[in-house]
């Protein structure tokens, strides 16, 4: 690999909204809400099958930002209330982050099946985790440093494919059919294929489909998406009438 002299540099990040309809104080359909500096990885440096080596992500109310690098370990930020710098002249508010906690225990090898980060809870208090010992998925609180917080049922999901191990190379294939909902709940596709909002505190399930593509263990790979629930979107034709007859084949009502 060719020696590009450093590593890293600070680059100014915005974040930015993009508004339904223009705002009517500004009359803009984008406005920067934040703006602030952070450590910027070259994509030369060990990327991933995407050419990318580092990805930020936000939650629901961007008081937390995590970063995922290409190795196993992920960082959370959270804004530092005490290193403001006040508003630039495209009104944006200037912030800075600390790190809030450090996940040493992150799963890196399912992160890859997508882009989203499927694996953390909205608020990023929360992510899921594979137990070997245990046979199963598991959530794990990250403010009580990786703590197990609820064992999901195998029932719902098992560690290994039909007629395969329970290698990194099966365990995407499940890791497709999950993710979390909110900070309370996952979505899980069961081994019928019907998809359950399930109530990881509670250990219960909210809710289910009536009608969903039955996925079982043999089917999983027939899809045309890297993650059931993230990446539906069809390209082609084809493969909507493709999925529409596994559906009439193997729908089943609740």
């Amino acid at each position: 690999m060719a020696n590009h002299g450093k590593t890293f540099e600070y680059r100014k990040f915005l974040i930015i909204q993009l508004n339904e309809e223009p705002n009517p104080r500004t009359g803009k359909w984008i406005e920067t809400l934040y703006e602030f500096e952070h450590v910027y990885y070259p994509s030369f440096i060990e990327p991933d099958a995407n050419g990318v080596c580092q990805r930020l992500y936000f939650n629901e109310d961007l008081t937390k930002m995590l970063e995922r690098r290409k190795d196993s370990v992920c960082f959370i930020y959270e804004q530092d209330n005490e290193k403001r710098g006040g508003i630039t002249e495209n009104g944006a508010k200037k912030i800075s982050w600390k790190i809030w906690r450090t996940v040493q225990r992150y799963p890196s090898y399912l992160s890859g099946i997508t882009s989203y980060p499927f694996l953390f809870s909205p608020n990023f208090e929360f992510y899921i985790d594979v137990d070997y010992e245990g046979d199963s998925f598991v959530v794990r609180d990250i403010s009580k440093n990786g703590a197990v917080e609820h064992v999901i049922p195998s029932g719902l999901m098992s560690l290994s494919l039909k007629g395969s191990t329970k290698s990194k190379k099966a365990l995407p294939q499940l890791a497709k059919l999950l993710g979390f909902y909110d900070s309370k709940h996952l979505r899980i596709v069961d081994k019928g294929g019907i998809e359950s909002i399930y109530n990881f505190k509670r250990g219960s399930i909210q809710s289910r489909l009536l009608c969903s593509a039955s996925i079982d263990n043999f089917a999983i790979n027939n899809f045309k998406f890297n993650h059931y629930l993230f990446d539906r979107a069809v390209s082609n034709p084809a493969h909507t009438l493709e999925r529409l007859v596994m559906i009439m084949d193997k729908t089943k009502v609740l």
